[in-house]
């Protein structure tokens, strides 16, 4: 019913980058919403526009609270995730 993919690793080489893009970590989703008022930024090239948000994607924590899950709504343009999150 769903592809499931893993978001792009922080590194400390990455963190800035040239093409910096804000995005959601594990500490962002919370049971059934997402806090989107703290977000930190790291590059993602070309190739990594895969990573993007899209309205309606379901994000679910692989860390912490495991399971933890919410769904984007397209809050805002332009978010991206990380690794600590599956996307389907």
């Amino acid at each position: 019913m769903f592809d499931i993919t893993q978001g792009k690793s922080l590194s400390a080489k990455q963190n800035k980058g040239i093409r910096p893009h804000p995005f959601l970590r594990t500490s962002n989703v919370n049971w059934g919403y997402l806090d989107v008022s703290k977000l930190d930024e790291m590059d993602f090239t070309e190739e990594e526009q895969k990573f993007a948000l899209q309205p309606r994607d379901l994000l679910v924590c692989e860390g912490g609270d495991i399971g933890r899950t919410a769904i984007w709504e397209g809050q805002m343009q332009g978010i991206y995730y990380q690794n600590h999150l599956h996307h389907l």
